[in-house]
């Protein structure tokens, strides 16, 4: 990036160059509130000497369920947040550029969604409100319009805000609709595979990537493809499919790598339920590939949600309520059914034993972890250094308004 902003420099001017130094060092209202939409792209691109919004955040992290925001200033720490399952984008507001330069982050600029899958309605809770034991109203409430009964529901956000949410079929809620509290309205549905429930992510050009059980296990949808769609066209054919893969969380790191579930004994694997990777350069061009993973690693890890750090960590739930993380080198092995041990091991020291259900980190690198009750816990950064086997207390606990038992608080996402 050093000579394309080099070139710029040249052509941009003196004046110019003054007005970006000027918004640099804190000219202008740059960390007003900003409602949720495109994300800056990942850690240093988009903050490099306060870039103009239109070269702000190209290299961004696409991914999974997931979507926290990535900023410049906690690229360097080992567990900041970039959720993976968010597009970067080139449309990211022009702060974002000087906050990376910075080294800063507009603390309102994010919020955590919770969806209560028992009532249909969206929360999005301001940072501010996850500092303490919380059943406070959530700073927006929307009522999610047109649903079916929700299952094993997933939401995730794409690089133009809108919001996806993915039951039997996947529905997509305009950013327009989430800025403040009242009712969003579906505004284009995807049809699903076979009647089983899938999981979604988007990479960095904006494509949207589904993984089900039924064959094939993990198809790719062009971003071109997926602007037609309305809630009358509902129906895609996949401009990439793979049958590797199967109805487990998907996550994208910052070299556009997959990292997916596997089932029973697809691909290369030969048992069930192993966490794998599929390189970047395995995704592209069009038709079905039996491609086998270019990692796959056993023992059992039968996935409720996972979640990509900036850094290249992974954050994993499993069915046997176990949180655990690998580093980014562990993640870069190559080969079939590696045994690779995590490297932490989190227990949440939670009352009631929660059974974990979805992950999601914020910028600040704190973790998120919902349970199949009301209750979602925060788990602070500085909590989560270290290997081994840790025991974690969280340092907020986010409950349903007035405690409602019959709440449920199952998936989460940072944006």
């Amino acid at each position: 990036m050093t000579c394309t902003h080099r070139n710029l420099r040249t052509m941009l001017g003196a004046s110019v160059l003054a007005l970006l130094a000027f918004q640099a060092c804190g000219g202008g209202d740059q960390h007003k509130a900003t409602r949720p939409g495109p994300r800056p792209g990942e850690a240093g691109e988009a903050g490099e000497a306060g870039a103009p919004s239109d070269t702000a955040g190209t290299a961004g992290v696409a991914g999974q369920e997931a979507g926290a925001p990535s900023a410049g200033g906690t690229a360097g720490d080992a567990e900041a947040g970039g959720t993976a399952g968010q597009a970067g984008s080139s449309g990211a507001a022009g702060a974002a550029g000087a906050a990376g330069a910075a080294g800063e982050t507009s603390g309102d600029s994010w919020h955590l969604w919770v969806l209560d899958r028992a009532s249909a309605h969206l929360y999005g809770y301001a940072p501010s409100q996850l500092e303490i034991t919380n059943g406070d109203p959530a700073a927006i409430d929307i009522e999610l319009a047109g649903l079916p009964t929700l299952g094993d529901t997933q939401i995730a956000f794409d690089a133009h805000g809108d919001l996806w949410l993915s039951n039997l079929d996947a529905y997509r809620f305009p950013a327009t609709q989430l800025e403040a509290s009242g009712t969003a309205h579906v505004a284009a549905v995807l049809a699903g595979i076979g009647g089983n429930y899938a999981r979604l992510a988007f990479d960095a050009a904006g494509n949207l990537w589904r993984s089900t059980y039924t064959s094939p296990a993990l198809t790719r949808f062009d971003a071109a493809a997926i602007a037609t769609l309305s809630i009358t066209v509902t129906t895609l054919t996949p401009n990439f499919s793979s049958t590797g893969a199967s109805s487990y969380p998907l996550a994208f790191d910052p070299a556009g790598n997959l990292f997916p579930g596997f089932f029973a004994t697809e691909g290369a694997t030969t048992g069930p339920n192993f966490l794998g990777r599929y390189d970047a350069q395995q995704l592209v061009g069009t038709g079905s590939t039996p491609d086998a993973p270019a990692l796959s690693i056993s023992p059992r890890y039968d996935a409720t949600d996972m979640v990509r750090s900036a850094a290249g960590a992974l954050y994993l739930v499993n069915g046997s309520n176990q949180l655990i993380s690998y580093s980014a080198a562990q993640l870069a092995q190559v080969g079939q059914a590696q045994v690779i041990a995590p490297q932490r091991i989190l227990t949440v020291a939670a009352p009631g034993a929660p059974l974990l259900r979805r992950v999601a980190l914020d910028p600040e690198g704190n973790l998120y972890v919902s349970a199949t009750t009301n209750r979602v816990f925060k788990l602070a950064a500085a909590s989560l250094t270290g290997s081994g086997v840790l025991t974690v207390v969280p340092s907020m606990t986010l409950r349903s308004r007035g405690d409602d038992p019959s709440a449920l608080f199952q998936a989460i996402v940072v944006h």
